[in-house]
């Protein structure tokens, strides 16, 4: 139903491209860092989560988002004991952390953000990974 009855129906579509000032500023798809986690810890989400909020300039939500980043370090240490932890912990990281900024993203920006390259994130990620992985293997090697 048309609002305006000078509104030319037979126009061509428009579209509001006045976005948010903020997205100009580059930032990594939350949701995707929540997905990494699964595979880099939450630590490698937490400080995504924390960059991004940062970015922002949202300053309340950065330094919540760093205490994360250090309680996903020493839950990372208990779960490599008792392993169901981490499970319990990525959870509640995600539901008290990450989905935070994924609805505050939908709700400011409606998804239309400037993406950030995973190229460098995911290379440091995995180096470290990798490196664990071999300090382990080495270490697994060394006591046999």
């Amino acid at each position: 139903m048309r609002k305006n009855m000078n509104e030319n129906v037979y126009g061509a579509p428009e579209s509001n491209l006045n976005l948010s000032e903020s997205t100009d500023v580059q930032l990594w798809n939350p949701d995707a860092a929540g997905a990494w986690s699964l595979l880099f810890t939450p630590i490698f989400g937490s400080i995504l989560v924390y960059k991004n909020w940062e970015s922002i300039g949202d300053v309340e939500q950065a330094d919540k988002a760093k205490k994360w980043i250090y309680i996903s370090v020493i839950m990372s240490v208990v779960s490599a004991v008792v392993g169901v932890v981490g499970i319990v912990y990525i959870c509640t990281w995600y539901f008290m952390s990450q989905k935070k900024q994924t609805t505050y993203f939908k709700n400011e920006y409606g998804g239309k953000y400037a993406r950030k390259s995973w190229k460098k994130p995911l290379l440091i990620a995995f180096s470290i990974w990798l490196s664990i992985v071999i300090a382990i293997v080495a270490l697994s090697l060394a006591s046999a």
